[in-house]
């Protein structure tokens, strides 16, 4: 057989952690460990190797997070409140708990003074999703994702937690040539950026008829901006209002009450195909990532992008049907120069490439 990798989840006061031979030298107080250094076992069905002798693998006691979570305008307990950690040490440790009729929860079984970042997920789209931050100390402050999430280490209670109601944007998205025409199954992705929460990403897709809904959505914010993608249909992805690129996007304020009637018209495009090949041996490269720049569009952002398979074949739809389209391979990452068609070292001298519409 196979080896593979251990790992015992405690699910229980005890801290789950993963496998290490006892040949193995570790210090006192050894953390949970993580897939990639843990000690590989070979499994065996006539010589099995009985579970008493993995040392590392006796689990210790752990510690807890605790607290409640409430609605931040009635001040009500929230029930069903998804709440889970990030290890920041050992990523693959996992935990979770769900709050009760009274907004409480606990999440055992952690390893202490190690740090963790604790997430706040409602069961609906009734309310914001949050990571827990403080500010000042003690006294809880939303943060949108993990890397703005301040660290907590066990044991410990935290600040009550309040999560703001949320909002909703919806709209259609239809083809610009053919208004009439919906599209279905589009991407609609919602973002906000803030410099002290960090940035809340919402998705939405769109029905048979083209409409869709975004909720969750913190509301009464300033900086919202929404791309809208289809361009496996063939069709080139856009931000609202008629922009190609993040930083050109239009901002929006999404109010409580809801943004509806937010739409989109988008341009039919074509597809770039090709095969990417080591210059020495000839032979394929696979992973290579090929960009779609167009300076009348985009001053700095990427229009459309794919990536090599394992013969060095790759296939974009969705780009510009215009003659100002410039492809990027980027391949640093696989010990290769990067480099623009037509084996240029920049975007200045790099041929354009004419593309013409057509359906997927």
């Amino acid at each position: 057989m196979n080896p593979g990798k251990l790992f015992f989840d405690a699910d229980t006061e005890y801290i789950s952690r993963w496998y290490y031979d006892p040949a193995t030298v570790l210090p006192a107080n050894f953390p949970p460990g993580d897939f990639y250094t843990s000690d590989p076992v070979t499994p065996s069905t006539t010589n099995p190797v009985p579970l008493s002798e993995y040392k590392y693998g006796q689990l210790t006691q752990g510690d807890s997070i605790s607290g409640t979570v409430s609605e931040a305008v009635t001040g009500d307990p929230l029930a069903l409140v998804y709440v889970d950690v990030v290890n920041e040490d050992y990523p693959s440790l996992y935990e979770f708990d769900y709050t009760d009729m009274d907004g409480r929860f606990r999440l055992s079984g952690l390893a202490s003074g190690s740090n963790y970042k604790v997430r706040f997920k409602p069961h609906d789209n009734g309310h914001v999703t949050e990571w827990y931050g403080e500010k000042p100390p003690g006294t809880y402050d939303s943060r949108y994702d993990a890397d703005h999430a301040d660290p907590v280490a066990p044991p410990i209670e935290l600040a009550p937690v309040q999560l703001a109601p949320a909002s909703n944007i919806s709209g259609a998205v239809t083809e610009e040539a053919a208004p009439d025409t919906h599209i279905p199954f589009a991407l609609v992705d919602a973002e906000l950026i803030d410099p002290v929460k960090g940035t809340f990403s919402a998705v939405g897709i769109t029905n048979e008829n083209g409409l869709y809904t975004v909720s969750g959505l913190p509301a009464d914010k300033t900086d919202w901006k929404v791309q809208f993608m289809a361009s496996w249909f063939g069709y080139v992805n856009e931000w609202h209002e008629n922009k190609y690129d993040f930083a050109s996007a239009d901002s929006l304020t999404v109010p409580s009450t809801g943004l509806t009637g937010l739409n989109a018209q988008l341009a039919l495009g074509g597809s770039i195909e090709g095969t990417v090949t080591d210059s020495g041996t000839g032979g394929p490269v696979a992973g290579v990532h090929v960009e779609v720049y167009n300076a009348t569009l985009s001053a700095s952002g990427i229009i459309a992008s794919g990536i090599t398979d394992s013969d060095g074949t790759y296939t974009i739809t969705g780009v510009p049907a215009d003659g100002n389209n410039k492809i990027k391979f980027v391949a640093d990452s696989l010990n290769y120069n990067n480099q623009w068609y037509n084996g240029e070292a920049s975007a200045a001298g790099a041929k354009s490439v004419t593309v013409v519409a057509s359906v997927v």
